[in-house]
């Protein structure tokens, strides 16, 4: 967060004050068209946007965090079980690495499915096969499906997310 907020600079071209201000990836910038009082106006506006930001508790929760939670709630729902170990795995070894350090409510298809897309397993040098990255996908969803009513996420990412074509079978071939 900012401490002090960045002065806001006269842009003769367009004829107004500028401040652009960036939390987590997401920049906004305010301006006002008067170039005496504007200075004053457009810092108060920054200065209250700055601070709403971090008001909501489930808005400023990190995804490892809001992960961790819905590990928690599917084992009371559904206790210990392979599909537990399976999401605690996908968690542990692709999406909390990729995601982890990001606001969950700012995330997006396009965060989840780059993590899709750039997933390689832990050893070796070779793919993951079409059926990991539909599990991965699957852990995914589950998740979007859990955290869109409880308001962690705003954007429903269930039927946007695809496997790669390239994604390589693995089997006997009937």
């Amino acid at each position: 967060m900012y401490k002090r907020l960045p002065v806001p600079k006269w842009n003769a071209k367009q004829g107004r004050r500028i401040l652009s201000v960036m939390i987590d990836g997401h920049r906004k910038q305010f301006t006002s068209e008067k170039k005496t009082t504007g200075k004053k106006e457009v810092t108060e506006r920054a200065a209250a946007w700055v601070q709403g930001q971090g008001t909501d508790h489930k808005a400023a929760m990190l995804f490892s965090d809001v992960w961790a939670l819905f590990i928690e709630d599917y084992i009371k729902k559904h206790g210990h079980n392979e599909q537990l170990h399976q999401l605690r795995s996908m968690g542990s070894i692709f999406l909390c690495p990729a995601l982890g350090g990001s606001r969950c409510i700012n995330l997006g298809i396009e965060d989840f499915q780059r993590v899709i897309n750039e997933a390689k397993p832990k050893k070796g040098t070779g793919e993951l096969s079409r059926k990991y990255l539909s599990n991965l996908k699957g852990a995914m969803t589950a998740f979007n499906r859990w955290a869109l009513p409880r308001d962690y996420m705003k954007k429903d990412i269930t039927g946007a997310l695809y496997v790669p074509e390239r994604a390589r079978t693995v089997g006997r071939s009937i």
